[in-house]
């Protein structure tokens, strides 16, 4: 099959707005001709994953809050686990954001036909890590802030009924289906923002504006195509698990026949030989989650940058809006 060049929809004299299928098609092209570079570039927030994981379970363990055989449950080890999650989760956010930074770079380079280089995307990524740290706390804030807003009131609602004794039981007969109504509102709305949202990196990246600009901006890109936005990204998240499944199926059903092979040929691994064994399983399995994790979030990354070129496309065509505050 082949696949359109990536930049004779989006770039050039002629260009014009992608179809579902072309959007598909340049995400596709864009991974596999440039595989390599994303695979180095999320070598940052892959790595940061696995050091901060490790450190946590080093220090549990060095602590004794592992669960062990024949003891009672430690009461510490959710508290302790809580707020290890909660310690690690800020810098991983930070490595994430520079990588998404990073990626979204590199393809609006390949779709100009330049040849990006991996210190380069990371140098500007880093130079721009205040910027790019502040455009992620505002999008959480302002997705998320309904939903905690709402738990907050409903639990308190509920506690000070409770505590006062005006919370009759057949109350909750009412009660709780209303909760579970706002809460799927607001969740709906979480979805809205997100889409209002999704296309801020890359309009910070390109145009270099600052955070709220870059958060309005997108709003303005986004009109009229949040449902191709959320069509693609949801075909690119089921296409990666389907991917995911398709190789965790076939990794089984090979060690499910290397172990019938064994069984019928009589092989027995001796001692020795089997820690060397698990180590290389180990490591291979290491190999593989670094590979998937790598091209699924690399391929989230050049859905957006692709959308946001496309949106640019079919809203401007080929004279660029300024940004908010720029002479026309």
């Amino acid at each position: 099959m082949s696949w359109p060049d990536p930049t004779s929809v989006l770039d050039g004299g002629e260009a014009r707005p992608a179809g579902l299928g072309e959007l598909l098609s340049q995400i596709a092209v864009l991974l596999r001709k440039n595989l390599g570079l994303y695979l180095r570039l999320a070598a940052v927030p892959v790595g940061t994953f696995a050091v901060l994981y490790a450190l946590m379970f080093w220090v549990m363990r060095a602590y004794g809050l592992f669960p062990q055989p024949h003891a009672a449950p430690d009461p510490r080890q959710s508290g302790v686990t809580i707020l290890a999650m909660l310690c690690i989760t800020p810098p991983f956010m930070v490595a994430f954001v520079l990588f998404e930074a990073a990626c979204c770079r590199s393809t609006l380079a390949m779709m100009r036909g330049e040849t990006p280089l991996f210190a380069e995307q990371y140098r500007y990524a880093g130079r721009r890590a205040g910027r790019l740290v502040w455009l992620m706390v505002l999008r959480a804030v302002v997705t998320m802030l309904p939903v905690f807003v709402l738990g907050l009131l409903a639990g308190v609602g509920v506690a000070v009924a409770s505590a006062r004794g005006a919370m009759q039981p057949e109350a909750g007969f009412f009660v709780w289906p209303l909760m579970v109504l706002l809460l799927l509102g607001c969740i709906a709305w979480a979805v809205w923002l997100s889409l209002y949202l999704a296309l801020a990196v890359p309009v910070c990246v390109e145009q270099d504006a600052p955070a709220w600009t870059a958060c309005k901006r997108s709003g303005q890109l986004a009109r009229g195509g949040k449902g191709r936005i959320f069509v693609v990204m949801f075909l690119v998240y089921l296409i990666g698990m389907a991917a995911i499944i398709v190789f965790e199926m076939a990794v089984l059903a090979l060690i499910g026949l290397g172990t019938l092979a064994g069984m019928l040929l009589h092989i027995h691994l001796s001692p020795a030989a089997r820690i060397p064994g698990a180590l290389l399983l180990v490591a291979v399995g290491m190999v593989l989650l670094y590979v998937v994790m790598a091209l699924q979030w690399g391929s989230y990354s050049i859905a957006l940058t692709v959308l946001y070129k496309d949106q640019r496309r079919r809203l401007e065509g080929n004279a660029p809006a300024p940004l908010e505050g720029e002479p026309a």
